[in-house]
């Protein structure tokens, strides 16, 4: 499903099966939401780990795309973050960085932000991951990390705030299973399952 936060609307859905990767076929997709969107400029594309593929990157640059993609914290990632990052302190209990990666088989170095929070911060649940690499660390593993890929050249922890903001898709799927009644609109074929999943987008347009 593709977003547009500002207005609060779903640009574009595929129905597909429940083992197809995030990246597969991505292309199409994005280009189908384009053509939705129409005349509509796309500022900022912000997207979770499953779109972390330099095939994505690449074709965002090429459409002159700005983008926010939360990346996957490999092994070789995790090094690199405890190698070159100088943590900047914004308050008590959340630190932000950043750093040039060069992920494997990527041709050229990439700018990401990262921040983490210390696991007792006092505000919520405490999002991102330990340290996998590290586990018998325990400074290292009083913290969760995430990674951002990004174009932008703003200061990191601006970075981190508007990705944040991503989070707000999650009440656009609330409103559509609560008002819509988008996960009983499963039938016994795929197609006329994904034509039922259509009809109520196509009746409030």
């Amino acid at each position: 499903m593709a977003f547009v936060a500002d207005w609060r609307l779903v640009a574009n859905f595929w129905l597909r099966p429940g083992n197809t990767a995030s990246s597969n076929n991505i292309e199409s997709f994005l280009e189908s939401t384009l053509k939705n969107l129409g005349d509509t400029k796309v500022g900022l594309f912000r997207a979770d780990s499953g779109f972390y593929d330099k095939v994505i990157v690449a074709w965002l640059k090429a459409k002159k795309i700005c983008h926010i993609i939360s990346a996957r914290l490999t092994q070789a990632l995790q090094q690199s973050i405890v190698d070159q990052c100088k943590w900047q302190q914004v308050e008590v209990g959340l630190e932000v960085s950043e750093l040039s990666y060069q992920p494997h088989g990527w041709d050229t170095q990439q700018r990401l932000v990262v921040v983490r929070q210390h696991i007792k911060r006092r505000y919520g649940a405490v999002a991102g991951k330990t340290l996998s690499l590290f586990a018998d660390d325990p400074d290292l593993q009083g913290w969760r990390y995430g990674a951002m890929l990004t174009d932008l050249s703003i200061p990191a922890l601006e970075v981190w705030r508007l990705y944040r903001g991503r989070a707000d898709c999650e009440n656009r799927i609330k409103e559509l299973k609560a008002d819509f009644g988008l996960d009983s609109f499963v039938l016994r074929e795929f197609w006329a399952t994904e034509a039922a999943l259509g009809y109520p987008c196509s009746a409030t347009t």
